[in-house]
């Protein structure tokens, strides 16, 4: 049977819980100007910000709470995403 996109984004989340917040990191930045654009990668994205947020971390340069910004690389400082100059 074929996976939603919840649970597909379930399993992202519960992926994502095991890693630190810079692997977290790394793992936004794996998805940075990347063209294509599936409704999996949507699943990941979401989760990733769930996770990012649920350890504390400020996401607002990258996140909305609607939109995900993936155009640019980030950086973690103190519990903060911010643009990679």
């Amino acid at each position: 049977m074929k996976k939603t996109l919840e649970e597909h984004q379930a399993e992202f989340e519960e992926s994502f819980r095991k890693d630190s917040k810079e692997e977290l990191t790394e793992h936004f930045n794996s998805n940075v100007r990347n063209k294509g654009w599936v409704s999996i990668r949507g699943a990941f994205s979401k989760a990733l910000m769930n996770v990012f947020n649920d350890k504390g971390v400020d996401t607002s340069v990258v996140y909305d709470g609607t939109t995900i910004d993936c155009s640019r690389k980030v950086k973690l400082v103190n519990d903060k995403l911010v643009i990679d100059e």
